[in-house]
């Protein structure tokens, strides 16, 4: 029985080494990461706004009219006849412009001038001499002049003004010469041109006033003499462009 008492005291005291024994290690921390040196953050992408030119848009040619119609007033200081006195010619003129281009227009001018001359008794050329003409005063005579010019050419227009557009222009042609005295009347017929400047100034949008200055050449009577004359008058300029349609109203009908 004592045999019995002291082996179980002796499992009693093992037990609980034999226990202490057979459980599992205790797990292990993990080791520290090692520190390490702290990095600056990386910088931010930054982005280069470039900056972009305008667009440059060419400003579109202004407007100018394909027709032009002068009419008005024209003074020619006359010397057709050659002579020391020159005559004083009042008249009127007409012109038709077609502007081909903006820089070029085609020309065809008109004109009328009339008045009186004064002659040398001594050389009443182109008249005959006396007899059979013999003119009443010693010194000069009064000869009825009629001057009338035919010609074409080009004005060149410089348009950079709304209001304002000075030109410079040539023509050429015809020039008849007509003078009259008492029971004689002589005349011819033979080459004329015309060069000078002028310029128009814009009243509204169909009319405007012009003025115009040309050194007027004329050969008749087989001689070749010149002349001013200065002009003034209205140009209408009829614009050819097509009205815009008013788009008729929607007409809707009542509920």
């Amino acid at each position: 029985m004592r045999r019995f008492f002291a082996a179980g005291l002796v499992l009693c005291v093992m037990c609980p080494a034999l226990l202490a024994q057979t459980e599992p290690p205790a797990p292990t921390p993990p080791p520290a990461p090692a520190p390490t040196q702290s990095q600056p953050p990386a910088p931010e992408p930054t982005t280069v706004e470039q900056e972009v030119p305008p667009l440059t848009t060419s400003t579109p040619a202004k407007p100018y009219p394909r027709l032009e119609i002068y009419g008005g007033y024209s003074f020619v200081s006359s010397n057709v006849f050659a002579a020391p006195d020159r005559g004083y010619l009042n008249g009127w003129n007409a012109a038709l412009d077609v502007n081909a281009l903006r820089w070029l227009s085609l020309v065809a001018e008109f004109g009328g001038n009339y008045g009186t001359s004064k002659l040398p008794s001594a050389s009443p050329t182109p008249f005959p001499p006396c007899p059979p003409f013999c003119p009443g005063s010693p010194t000069t005579f009064d000869v009825k002049t009629k001057l009338t010019t035919y010609m074409f050419g080009v004005h060149l227009p410089y348009r950079k003004w709304d209001k304002f557009t000075p030109y410079i222009g040539a023509v050429g042609g015809r020039a008849a010469v007509t003078g009259r005295v008492p029971n004689f009347r002589e005349s011819d017929n033979k080459l004329g041109l015309a060069a000078g400047a002028g310029a128009d100034f814009k009243l509204s949008k169909t009319w405007a006033w012009r003025v115009q200055a040309d050194y007027l050449q004329t050969k008749v009577f087989g001689r070749s003499e010149g002349s001013a004359r200065f002009q003034a008058g209205i140009v209408w300029q009829p614009s050819f462009e097509k009205k815009k349609k008013k788009n008729a109203p929607d007409v809707t009908d009542a509920p």
